[in-house]
C-alpha cells in the first residue's frame, strides 16, 4: 500500500506539468487548488508511517526505513514548496525514490522475520 501511494505520488508530480499546459486549453484552472496537494501529501505521509511503523514496531525492529521515510518525505516537501522549478523535479524524483526504497526494505526485512 505504501509503495502504491509512493507510486501514484511520482505519477501525479510527472503528470502534473503537462496537464497544467492543457488546462487553459479546457477552462479550468486547477493550479489555484492546494487542497489537492495537501490531501496527496497528507494521505501519503499517513499510509508511509502506518505502513513502515507496523514493520518497525511488529516485525524487524530496524529503523532505517522509517528515517529514510522521514528525510525523503522533508526533501519532498522541500521540493515542493522552497525549491526552484528547476530543481523540483528532480528532488521529487530522488524524494519518491527514497521513500520507495524505504518500503522496499521494510518489506523486505519484514518478510524476513517472519514467524
Amino acid at each position: 500500500l505504501g509503495i502504491g501511494a509512493s507510486v501514484i505520488c511520482a505519477v501525479h508530480c510527472a503528470i502534473w506539468p503537462l496537464l497544467l499546459m492543457l488546462l487553459p486549453i479546457a477552462g479550468s484552472n486547477l493550479n489555484e487548488h492546494e487542497n489537492l496537494e495537501y490531501f496527496l501529501l497528507s494521505f501519503s505521509f499517513l499510509i508511509g508511517i502506518w505502513s513502515l511503523g507496523r514493520g518497525y514496531f511488529f516485525r524487524h525492529k530496524r529503523p532505517g526505513p522509517l528515517l529514510l521515510f522521514f528525510i525523503s518525505f522533508l526533501l519532498l516537501l522541500l521540493a515542493h514548496w522552497y525549491v526552484d522549478h528547476e530543481w523540483e523535479f528532480l528532488l521529487i524524483i530522488l524524494a519518491a525514490s527514497g521513500i520507495i526504497i524505504a518500503h522496499l526494505l521494510n518489506l523486505k526485512w519484514s518478510k524476513s522475520h517472519c514467524i
